[in-house]
């Protein structure tokens, strides 16, 4: 009875340890499929740092791999008017897969920026998460991912390689050819930097962002539910659609520049369909019933 207690004791110190209020795995691939996964989350009793409780770990001092993406500290200041790589110092103070911190997402000013650290040899790298709507609300509502530091307002670039900033409640996955701002490490590594937030809708820096050009933002399907067609728009240019069933067969394939399609799904079978369609810089996913 005594081992009994005790192991229940165990099991639920861990998972008081290791729960958090919230928690967002990113997945990461290169162009030549090789993968990993970071994690953010926030709550309340968290820090900036790191934190054992957590499941956090410094891993700062470990080799590279072929492919490896950390979260670090972001100390990298905004290169403003630079049109090529910049490289920065390394300030890093750690590494880890894993940042769990204090966000409180009823505060308009609250906004923690890191940086994301990767090692990679093979462009472009594609980047996807679980569930936009779980960003539409106001506490999670302008989560971004970015190729520079927003430390000011998010449509004020200052180089021809950055790119409007990724919104997680628009889109489901983002694509980046270039990273501008890198660092070099003790190894001689070179490490690419991408940039993450968690920001509310109420923050002064992002209000009004809905009326920035996002043209991703203005890929429409209709309709979700069809007995064969399904129709597509979009303001920006898209390059590839692909339509897959839910065993993962590629039923149809496009592949130019387009704005606008009618895919006929007419013949194949009722369910569940995946139709992913891509621009140059990102791809969004969409899910429709075929009756």
């Amino acid at each position: 009875m005594k081992k009994l207690i005790f192991t229940l004791f165990i099991i639920l110190n861990t998972c008081f340890s290791f729960c958090q209020e919230f928690n967002l795995p990113l997945y990461f691939e290169d162009a030549q499929g090789n993968k990993d996964t970071i994690v953010f989350g926030y709550d309340s009793q968290a820090t900036t740092g790191i934190d054992l409780s957590f499941g956090e770990q410094n891993i700062k001092g470990i080799p590279f791999a072929d492919f490896d993406v950390r979260i670090s500290n972001n100390s990298f200041p905004n290169p403003f008017g630079s049109d090529s790589a910049h490289f920065y110092p390394d300030s890093t103070a750690y590494q880890t897969k894993m940042q769990i911190y204090n966000y409180d997402s009823t505060n308009g000013n609250s906004i923690s920026i890191f940086a994301i650290n990767i090692f990679c040899k093979h462009f472009p790298i594609k980047i996807k998460w679980d569930n936009p709507q779980l960003f539409d609300t106001d506490g999670k509502y302008n989560t971004l991912i970015t190729n520079w530091n927003p430390v000011g307002w998010p449509d004020a670039k200052s180089s021809i390689y950055e790119e409007f900033p990724a919104f997680l409640r628009i889109i489901d996955s983002a694509k980046f050819d270039v990273i501008p701002h890198c660092f070099i490490n003790s190894a001689n590594d070179t490490v690419q930097l991408l940039f993450f937030a968690f920001i509310p809708e109420s923050n002064i820096y992002f209000s009004g962002i809905d009326d920035v050009s996002d043209n991703l933002n203005e890929i429409k399907l209709t309709p979700t539910i069809s007995n064969g067609i399904f129709n597509i728009y979009s303001k920006e240019k898209l390059i590839t659609l692909d339509v897959y069933d839910v065993y993962g067969n590629n039923i149809l394939s496009k592949a130019d520049n387009f704005k606008a399609a009618t895919i006929d799904l007419s013949g194949n079978a009722q369910g569940l369909y995946l139709i992913i369609v891509s621009s140059k810089k990102y791809q969004k996913t969409f899910k429709v019933v075929l009756q």
